[in-house]
């Protein structure tokens, strides 16, 4: 059980990384990796970033802090954000980019499955 709460706070970390780090170089999130970020790139990098952020670091900290109802609930979210994001890159023709959120929507579910096994269980 730690190791799967300490591998979904790492995911959630990563996914907080990534979100700085295209708010910072927004043209890096698109295939041309040439001149300047365009206005969509920019837009994106935004839509991307007041998501990912704050879900990360929740999804991030809460469960080791809390393991009732709503953190089973922001799991979920976290888990079907992220399977989201790795579906929208898998389907434009970016599978080695769809990789990493894909693990870390299954981190997410199974840390999820697990707390709702032990709350089920009365452990």
């Amino acid at each position: 059980m730690t190791a799967l709460l300490v591998l979904n706070a790492i995911a959630a970390g990563l996914s907080v990384a990534v979100a700085v780090f295209a708010l910072i170089r927004p043209a890096t999130q698109s295939r041309e990796k040439a001149g300047e970020s365009t206005e969509g790139e920019v837009l994106y990098s935004r839509l991307y970033a007041v998501r990912a952020i704050p879900l990360g670091l929740a999804v991030g900290i809460v469960p080791f802090l809390d393991t009732g109802i709503g953190t089973l609930a922001l799991l979920g979210v976290a888990a079907l954000a992220q399977g989201a994001d790795a579906w929208a890159l898998f389907t434009r023709r970016e599978q080695g980019r769809s990789i990493a959120p894909a693990v870390a929507a299954g981190l997410h579910l199974a840390l999820g499955v697990v707390l709702l096994v032990q709350r089920v269980s009365g452990s």
